[in-house]
């Protein structure tokens, strides 16, 4: 069972030696939310000369960790929360917390790659009413950059020796290069896509007539009558006037080769 309990301000050092009681004597899993007063700590990795200010300049003290990581501010109003849980691979001796911080990291990639797209998809293009029936640009597009600015938050030499570490392993300038690389696929796609329209206008135009927008563009441009019911196009099969005359008129148009 996991029990959350929150706790208020809670000096830092109060707060570690009852997360190692619970650890030592606890039974069930706790979650522990709480804030600290103003705090820089320092992990086995820290260097001390990334502290940039003396900490009792500014109303902090200054702690050193056994827990990896650089240097750590903490501080009110921010919400901190110690996760005392025992893992099902640490029961089976196998005692890679690394691993599992890993799949936690993969969960919340991927439950973000699922919300952003999908509200681009619903949100934003009801906000700004752009032409992408297929979702193109709130799948493919913003999906996509997602992805781009994940890799530089969450990447690391842990996982890809070849690679670099992100943001969140202490190097800020991969999240520089990600935003650079996917301004740039922005900028390329854009031009591109630009040119390509221009091109495209010029030889054939870029619009459909109203009359075969009526009609339906699987029919009026590719004469598919697959779903057609009575002679007609889906659900206008029996239709008359203005859209059955439309729909005639598609079907006895002369078809360009392409």
């Amino acid at each position: 069972m996991l029990r959350a309990r929150w706790l208020g301000r809670v000096p830092y050092a109060e707060a570690d030696r009852l997360q190692r009681a619970l650890h030592e004597r606890a039974s069930d899993d706790y979650l522990l939310l709480l804030e600290h007063p103003h705090v820089y700590t320092l992990g086995t990795t820290a260097d001390p000369a990334h502290v940039l200010v003396p900490p009792a300049t500014v109303g902090a003290e200054l702690v050193h960790v056994d827990r990896g990581g650089d240097v750590t501010y903490h501080g009110p109003g921010q919400l901190v929360g110690y996760p005392i849980v025992t893992l099902p691979e640490w029961r089976d001796g196998l005692r890679d917390v690394v691993a599992y911080v890993r799949l936690l990291e993969d969960v919340l990639i991927g439950a973000l790659a699922g919300l952003i797209p999908y509200l681009a998809c619903t949100k934003l293009k009801a906000i700004f009413k752009y032409d992408d029936a297929l979702d193109t640009f709130g799948v493919h597009g913003v999906g996509g950059t997602w992805g781009a600015l994940a890799t530089g938050l969450f990447a690391t030499k842990a996982v890809n020796d070849a690679g670099g570490n992100g943001l969140f392993y202490g190097n800020p300038g991969q999240l520089w290069t990600q935003i650079v690389a996917v301004l740039s696929t922005y900028v390329l796609a854009i031009v591109a896509t630009i040119i390509i329209l221009k091109v495209v206008d010029a030889l054939v135009g870029l619009r459909v007539s109203a009359e075969d927008e009526m009609a339906g563009l699987d029919l009026s441009q590719h004469s598919e009558t697959a779903y057609a019911a009575a002679g007609g196009y889906g659900e206008f099969g029996a239709a008359s006037g203005a859209m059955s005359e439309a729909m005639r008129a598609a079907e006895t148009k002369p078809r360009v080769a392409h």
